[in-house]
């Protein structure tokens, strides 16, 4: 009986993780409803459009091939921002790391150096490395003179985009004969290698779930993720804990960079022939809505990006063939945010189960 007990307390939505997966299901359909009712104002056939939104990217190998290809630079993205954000950071240089260190891995990805699995293997090294000095530096001015990261990542993120123009434009990796600002084909050597034949699903993929595998057992099976989220909770405990909060804040910044830097380049070496980005790729932006979707759980970011980035490919389907527009996959995204990350959606019900639980035990 006690067991039974147990098990049903455990099941219950006043279990703060049952309450978590109970609220994401209920926004996620909340936000298809909503989907389906804007389907019936732009689309004659709102219900098979719906369909074939739910149902497109698992009817073809190469659409769910798109569909992971899709997924997998924005969760890099979320893995980077959830560490910063588990710190208590709300740091949003991912985007413009995605930028700067795309031009690096460029720049390596260009040149002549052979053939095996050194090449990409130093394009990812150089990428990393310069994401993690990048972000490092953000990390370092909060850490020591408490700069507002809000204000102080957003500027970097255009100050990136106009370094990264700067050196695509006026140094030797940039193709005077094409057309628009891009740089020279990248080399056949530094491409990654495809994983599923008919897809172009690169070992890129095995890495994201290396890294996230990483995230979660550095977060919640160690010592330093113990650490790092007390820190992000309260610092000033933390200090007097006997943390280190400056050596937390350095490292966990180190971490989130070189991770952005790896999201980015393996991105490159899988999809592109060269750079072309003129703008910030967004990638990043995606990412950090990621991760507050899965409340910056490594295994949640994986599971929201796969689900957005199936989402976004079954728009894409319909919109070849009906007047449907991509973008409205942005509303699902926009509410399943909104909702999930609301303190107060669904809260009132939690109260009253907890209360009336609360007076059963009482009573019983």
């Amino acid at each position: 009986m006690d067991k039974l007990k147990s098990i049903k307390g455990r099941l219950s939505i006043t279990n703060e993780f049952v309450f978590k997966i109970v609220k994401i299901v209920i926004s996620t359909l909340i936000a298809l409803v909503i989907t389906f009712v804007v389907l019936a104002l732009v689309s004659d056939h709102p219900l098979e459009n719906f369909i074939i939104i739910l149902t497109s990217p698992v009817k073809k190998l190469r659409y769910f091939g798109n569909t992971i290809e899709m997924m997998i630079p924005v969760a890099f993205a979320g893995l980077s921002a959830a560490l910063l954000f588990k710190m208590g950071v709300f740091n949003l240089f991912v985007e413009g790391l995605y930028y700067i260190c795309g031009v690096a891995c460029a720049a390596a990805a260009v040149q002549q150096i052979g053939n095996g699995f050194v090449h990409p293997l130093l394009c990812i090294l150089i990428s990393c490395l310069l994401g993690s000095f990048l972000m490092g530096i953000t990390g370092f001015l909060k850490a020591r003179y408490n700069t507002n990261e809000v204000v102080s990542t957003l500027m970097l993120n255009n100050i990136m985009l106009g370094v990264g123009l700067f050196f695509l434009k006026r140094t030797g990796i940039r193709d005077e004969g094409f057309a628009a600002v891009a740089s020279k084909v990248f080399s056949d050597s530094a491409k990654l290698d495809i994983l599923f034949p008919g897809t172009r699903i690169t070992v890129s993929f095995l890495l994201l779930l290396l890294t996230t595998v990483f995230v979660y057992v550095l977060l919640y099976k160690t010592r330093l993720g113990y650490s790092i989220r007390i820190t992000g909770i309260n610092s000033r405990f933390a200090h007097y804990s006997g943390i280190s909060v400056f050596a937390m804040y350095m490292m966990v910044h180190a971490i989130a960079g070189a991770i952005a830097g790896l999201g980015t380049s393996t991105e490159l070496l899988s999809l592109y022939d060269r750079f072309q980005w003129t703008d910030l790729p967004g990638l990043g932006w995606d990412g950090i809505l990621m991760a507050t979707l899965a409340d910056n759980h490594p295994v949640g970011i994986l599971i929201a990006s796969f689900g957005i980035a199936y989402l976004k490919k079954g728009a894409e389907v319909v919109s070849l063939t009906t007047n449907v527009p991509v973008e409205i996959i942005s509303i699902v995204q926009a509410i399943l945010v909104l909702l999930v990350s609301s303190q107060r959606f669904l809260v009132r019900f939690r109260e009253r189960k907890l209360l009336k639980e609360g007076m059963k035990d009482e009573l019983g």
